[in-house]
């Protein structure tokens, strides 16, 4: 065999190489980024996002997490506030525990979010059970692989059930107190807190951390740049106009 055919052959050897790896490239950069940074990392979701349109796992949540924070840091009065002699925690998970003890302390989760903004990184697991009949979803949420907030969430309750999910947390935080609505929040003397809502649809009760101060620092900053954000959304000119003549 010639030199000029080895060439040949060699070239289109080569071109063959360069057009398969530019073809299965992202196939090569999700396995890479899942490998390098693991599967439920931000960086392997955003990467898998990118070539399919979709996440590898169901969504526990919308991706902004504001919207989840709101319950501890939106200015509101309209609900009543307890004080507990009592710690207040999630279960059995200790605030602070690093995402991958969590992960090896529950099963397979049915949902993960896993989200990069440019103050953190958080993450969100859910599980599912069932307590009182109630198909129940535990979620735990994380910054920065820390675990700082656990949500309990019970969909379309009856009103015996959230009663006697009320009349329980009641007796175990505030025994002394009486409840006046199914919206409170109750603070432990561990510098947690229990926020109790009802939608109208869903019971959602959320056991959050307020001990890490940097923590705290970083999530109220971060509400803070997103609530600035809302109101300086620019309007339309249908709505500038409904706005003078309304």
């Amino acid at each position: 065999m010639g030199f000029p055919k080895i060439l040949l052959i060699s070239f289109g050897a080569l071109v063959l190489i360069v057009i398969v790896l530019i073809w299965f490239y992202p196939v090569f950069h999700i396995i890479f980024s899942k490998w390098v940074f693991g599967k439920f990392s931000a960086r392997y979701i955003e990467t898998y996002k990118k070539y399919t349109g979709k996440s590898p796992y169901g969504y526990c949540i919308k991706d902004d997490l504001v919207n989840y924070l709101a319950s501890f840091f939106q200015n509101k009065s309209n609900y009543s506030t307890y004080k507990s002699s009592k710690p207040i925690n999630f279960y059995n998970t200790p605030f602070g525990t690093k995402f991958e003890k969590v992960l090896s302390d529950n099963r397979k989760p049915f949902c993960v979010n896993s989200n990069r903004t440019e103050q953190f990184e958080f993450k969100v697991v859910g599980y599912r059970s069932e307590m009182f009949d109630i198909d129940m979803k535990s979620y735990f949420y994380f910054l920065n692989e820390k675990f700082f907030m656990g949500e309990y969430v019970f969909k379309n309750p009856s009103n015996e059930k959230l009663k006697e999910l009320a009349v329980i947390i009641k007796k175990k935080y505030i025994p002394e107190q009486s409840l006046d609505s199914y919206d409170f929040l109750i603070m432990g003397i561990n510098d947690s807190k229990l926020r109790f809502e009802h939608t109208g649809f869903n019971l959602s009760i959320k056991y959050m951390d307020f001990s890490n101060q940097d923590v705290i620092d970083q999530l109220e900053n971060y509400w803070s740049l997103s609530v600035k954000t809302w109101v300086k959304q620019p309007e339309s000119d249908f709505e500038s106009e409904l706005f003078h003549k309304l």
